[in-house]
Order: C-alpha cells, then sequence, then structure tokens
C-alpha cells in the first residue's frame, strides 16, 4: 500500500506539470534521509545476533525471572518485561518469551492471568518506546528529523507517569490478592534450561552497559552499537568458548538453536527466545522504511499566468519554500 500510495503520487504530480525527473530526484532525496535509520536498523540486527552469541539475553532474562516475587509478580513481570525489551528493542520478542513464562506462573499460583498479561504488555511496549534499538523509535525520529536521544527523553514526559501509575496500580492489586505457594513449574524448567544451555556470567553485562553508557553521552547511535557489538563477540569468544568462525557469521545471519550444546534439542519457549538477530532478519523493517519515504516531496509546480511577459515575472516564479 505504501508503494502503491507513492506511484500515485508521483504520478499526481506529473499530472500537475511537474517533470519525472524532477519527482525521481525529490524520491532519491526523500530515501537518502532514511539512509541513517536503514543503516542503524542493519546494525541493531547485527547487535542481537551477537549479544546472542555472547548469551547476554539470556542473562538478562535469567535475572528477571530469578527475581520473581509470589508477592509483587504483577510489578515485577511489568518491570522484567520492560527491562528485557529495552535491551532487545522488541516489544514482542519479550512478551512471548519471558511473558508467556510469566503468565504460567499467575496460573500456578491461582492469580490473574489476565492481570499480568496487562502488566507483561505494559512493560514491554514501555522498553520498545525507551529503547534505542527499537525499530519503531529509530525510524520515527528519523522521519521526524528528529535526533534519537533527543524523541527519547521528550517520550519520558508521558512514558514516565504512566508507567509510575501503573507500578502503583500492580502494587497495590498484587499485595491485596496475594497468592498460592505454588511452585513456579514454568520459570524453573526455563532456568533449569538456561543453566544447562549458556555460560551466564556477569561479564556479559558489558554490552547493554556500553549502550546505556553512550545512550546518557549522547554518542552516535551507529557508534556506539558497533562498540557494544564488538564487546559482545569478545564475550563469545572469552566466555562461551566459541571460535570466531561461528561467531561472525551470527551478526549478518543470526542465532539458531543447533549453535547451543544441546544441539537443537530444545523448548519453544527457549527457541523463540534464541532464534532471532542478525543483519537479515532487518530485510522486512528495512523495506518499509524504504516504502514509507517512497513518494514524492510535497510542493506545487510552476505555473505562469496568461499575462506573464517573461518567465522571470513574479508571478511566473516559483512559489517561495515554506518554514
Amino acid at each position: 500500500m505504501l508503494v502503491l500510495a507513492g506511484v500515485l503520487f508521483a504520478g499526481l504530480a506529473v499530472a500537475r506539470g511537474a517533470r519525472f525527473e524532477q519527482v525521481t530526484t525529490g524520491m532519491g532525496e526523500k530515501i537518502k534521509q532514511a539512509l541513517p535509520a536503514i543503516l542503524i536498523l542493519f546494525m541493531i540486527g547485527v547487535i542481537i545476533g551477537s549479544w546472542m552469541a555472547a548469551r547476554t539475553i539470556p542473562l538478562l532474562v535469567s535475572y528477571g525471572l530469578r527475581l520473581t516475587d509470589p508477592s509483587f509478580l504483577y510489578v515485577l513481570a511489568l518491570a522484567t518485561t520492560a527491562v528485557v525489551s529495552t535491551f532487545t528493542g522488541t516489544s514482542w520478542g519479550s512478551a512471548g518469551t519471558i511473558g508467556v513464562a510469566l503468565t504460567g506462573v499467575a496460573a500456578a499460583m491461582d492469580v490473574s492471568v489476565a492481570v499480568t498479561a496487562g502488566a507483561v504488555v505494559s512493560g514491554a511496549y514501555f522498553g520498545d518506546k525507551m529503547s534505542p534499538l527499537s525499530d519503531t523509535t529509530n525510524v520515527s525520529a528519523v522521519a521526524a528529523g528528529a535526533n534519537l536521544y533527543e524523541r527519547i527523553r521528550h517520550m519520558l514526559y508521558t512514558t514516565t507517569p504512566a508507567s509510575v501509575l501503573a507500578v502503583v496500580v500492580y502494587l497495590i492489586v498484587g499485595r491485596s490478592l496475594g497468592g498460592s505457594d505454588a511452585k513456579f513449574g514454568d520459570v524453573e524448567a526455563i532456568l533449569t534450561e538456561f543453566d544447562t544451555s549458556f555460560v551466564l556470567t556477569p561479564w556479559l553485562l558489558l554490552p547493554p552497559l556500553v549502550v546505556l553508557a553512550g545512550s546518557i553521552l549522547r554518542k552516535p547511535p551507529l557508534v556506539v552499537l558497533f562498540a557494544s557489538s564488538t564487546v559482545a563477540v569478545v564475550l563469545a569468544l572469552v566466555v562461551q568458548g566459541s571460535s570466531l568462525g561461528t561467531v561472525l557469521p551470527r551478526r549478518p545471519l543470526g542465532i539458531t538453536t543447533d549453535m547451543l550444546p544441546t544441539g537443537g534439542e530444545t523448548s519453544d519457549a527457549l527457541t523463540t527466545l534464541v532464534e532471532r538477530g542478525g543483519l537479515y532478519s532487518k530485510y522486512t523493517a528495512t523495506f518499509f522504511v524504504f516504502a514509507a519515504f517512497f513518494s514524492p516531496p510535497a510542493s506545487r509546480p510552476r505555473r505562469c499566468c496568461a499575462s506573464c511577459s517573461s518567465p522571470s515575472s513574479a508571478a511566473c516564479a516559483p512559489p517561495a519554500a515554506s518554514s
């Protein structure tokens, strides 16, 4: 539909007197504006593949699940998915992995699955909005001509009050409902699988700390993402014992479960979490950006009235550009 709209607008521009060369040049200029977003999208795919090779994302999920407490299930469901989606840039990925596990915990505790699901979605979308790794955050910043970190800072004005209010509500509701002492079967199963599939150590927090430091210092996103990806590759070599020939292809190709010690024998939840990332994974999002910018610039064709004595007269002059 976006490409069809671009073609339609191009035809209308030509019909109103614009030259075809002007239309295609204008389209090229607009796509050129989207180039920084396209490069960032590709780099996000690279960094997620690198983080998975280093096992940084499983470490973050493991920490979130281990902190789950029956009295604060709703709040922790929000906080855990918010952290995971912030450091991965995907709301669906965090909700579809750790969120599914947490709703299983809610069922085991005999508390509201619906409220838990609401907390999961709240945290997932909070992290996706505030993450410098998010596709939509980067694309919308470029489309609006805004600096990425300025955009995130201004979103804090609305996102923070809403999140604080949600935390208060979930805390009150969770403390009043309580819950049973049932074992968290789903969470324990995932944690056990983590322990057998990954080498998890606090050193794996270095890649997200690089992104966090770069965000605070407002360094160029591409430079920050590349630095974080490089740190993750080093950790994959040193901590996980992977070979360079195994890790480097993960940057364009992403991670698959056959790279794990289990040889691909993993649960559906772990497969959903692990098989992600890579430069190729961003082709769909990149084409979406290309299609969104595939339209001629808004302008009026040059028109002359019959009384014009020469092309240089005021009536024949092109309209002044608006601010």
